[in-house]
């Protein structure tokens, strides 16, 4: 595919993207003790990217990428307030779809960020690839990627502070080189907050947006204020290329490139390849040049894309990673191989600071016993410190004997549990003797039968018994009771 419109091999906006790696100021060196830089991998016009690791321990490291401002910035107290204000920001963003900082940190005079690794390529390089071989993305595929992409930018449109204020975040640098595209067929987001405080320092302002200015919204090119409907004009943008292949606003200069920009209608995706009028009617609202004509929100659009994709049902992270794969299989085998190196190389340990003779302080010992008594201070510590182990000691003491000797209780038992204590009584003095006259006597009572006169009942007694014997029971239906004498005696 060539021509006006088509994605030029030269590569004149990316040029200071990817970079071959050369051996970079910060290779070798520690940063705050943490991270540990092996390569640089790409230079912007803003910062350069290194491959790092993090952790000291060999098998306890993570690959992490380290982005350094570069040094005529690191020199702009203004940039670097704005930059550290937009990067906490930044660093609120917690989403699946939004590259990660992990922190924000400074090493002397230098200011870097500390992201996670995304091992895959960046969109812009995905394009180039299937341009150099006149290759399309399939449309469903290039939706699915712009709904994960929104996904991320509705998170950030409507993060909060602590306190529940909206933050108005917003991106400002939509574009190709700043979505990335794992092996895996994950999507995320970079740069955000970095690209609003780069745009809000005038000296810099000219050279942070170029090679962006083809993915401005018309607000945003003539410098007015912008909210998260300018996000989704540049989205609008990248999914228009992504489907048709072209570059839709850029120029040969950067003033005719922000004329089209304000000035010329996006053509219909329809006159590149037949697309259903669903997708043609989203990607047509996404970049109308009146605000209130667009999407009122991220998630807005990114409902009709994930109804498209799920009426074509060709599309999802499965299909986006056997894309991958089929593009990208050497990157990543090359991508796998340097990160193992990384994870190989042991972290050094932050050096400690010798001691040397000079560092240490001489020491003049008095002449005379009685010099060392004297210069040496009256301290109270140790005939204090007896004293509270003996009184602890005594308290413990103390304790342990309460604990072991119980005192008696304070209340009365109820009458129920009282104990009677058995008292044996006084022996009273024998009354005088009383006549038998004068007392009834009472009628003779037929002593009580005892058990041998029981046994030797003739009624019970047995008939077949032996003489001399006593009588047994009759015997009954049940086992007869033996009696045994009471060894006891009761």
């Amino acid at each position: 595919m060539s021509g006006k419109g088509a994605i030029p091999a030269s590569r004149t906006e990316e040029a200071t993207e990817m970079l071959p790696p050369p051996v970079g100021e910060l290779r070798g060196r520690l940063l705050v003790g943490r991270y540990y830089i092996i390569e640089r991998m790409a230079v912007g016009g803003m910062a350069e990217v290194y491959l790092a690791t993090h952790g000291q321990l060999a098998g306890f490291q993570t690959p992490v990428v380290v982005k350094r401002i570069l040094p005529n910035l690191a020199h702009s107290r203004e940039f670097i307030e704005m930059f550290l204000d937009e990067a906490r920001i930044a660093a609120l963003l917690q989403h699946p779809n939004i590259a990660n900082i992990m922190e924000v940190g400074r090493e002397r005079d230098e200011y870097f960020l500390a992201m996670e690794l995304v091992q895959g390529e960046s969109l812009s390089q995905v394009l180039r690839t299937l341009h150099a071989k006149q290759h399309q993305l399939p449309p469903a595929l290039a939706a699915f990627i712009a709904s994960q992409i929104l996904a991320g930018l509705h998170h950030a449109h409507t993060i909060c502070d602590t306190q529940g204020q909206p933050l108005h975040v917003v991106h400002r640098d939509i574009s190709p080189q700043n979505i990335l595209i794992s092996y895996e067929g994950a999507v995320k987001v970079i740069d955000f907050g970095i690209a609003r405080a780069m745009g809000r320092v005038t000296h810099t302002r000219v050279g942070s947006a170029k090679g962006k200015f083809s993915y401005m919204s018309p607000e945003q090119a003539r410098r007015e204020a912008v909210d998260h409907r300018s996000d989704i004009f540049s989205l609008g943008v990248v999914l228009w290329e992504m489907i048709t292949g072209c570059r839709l606003f850029r120029r040969d200069n950067e003033l005719d490139t922000v004329d089209a920009i304000l000035g010329e209608a996006a053509p219909p995706l329809s006159k590149f390849i037949p697309v259903p009028p669903l997708l043609e009617a989203i990607v047509d609202r996404s970049l109308a040049k009146n605000v209130d004509e667009r999407f009122a929100s991220a998630q807005e659009m990114e409902t009709l894309l994930q109804r498209y994709v799920s009426e074509e049902g060709v599309a999802g992270p499965p299909e986006l990673r056997r894309f991958m794969h089929q593009y990208f299989l050497e990157e990543q085998n090359a991508w796998r191989q340097r990160v193992r190196r990384a994870l190989s190389q042991t972290t050094p340990v932050p050096e400690m600071t010798p001691i040397t003779a000079s560092s240490l302080t001489p020491l003049t010992m008095p002449e005379s016993p009685a010099a060392i008594a004297q210069a040496r201070p009256r301290s109270y510590g140790m005939p204090l410190l007896a004293g509270v182990t003996v009184f602890v000691s005594l308290l413990a003491v103390i304790l342990a004997w309460k604990a072991l000797n119980p005192p008696p209780p304070i209340y009365a038992p109820p009458p129920s549990a009282m104990v009677v204590p058995v008292v044996t009584p006084t022996p009273s003095p024998v009354p005088p003797p009383v006549l038998e006259a004068t007392l009834p006597r009472p009628a003779p009572t037929a002593p009580a039968p005892t058990v041998e006169a029981k046994l030797r009942d003739p009624t019970k007694m047995d008939p077949h018994r032996k003489p001399g014997k006593l009588a047994t029971p009759a015997k009954t239906t049940t086992k007869p009771r033996v009696l045994k004498p009471n060894p006891f005696g009761f």
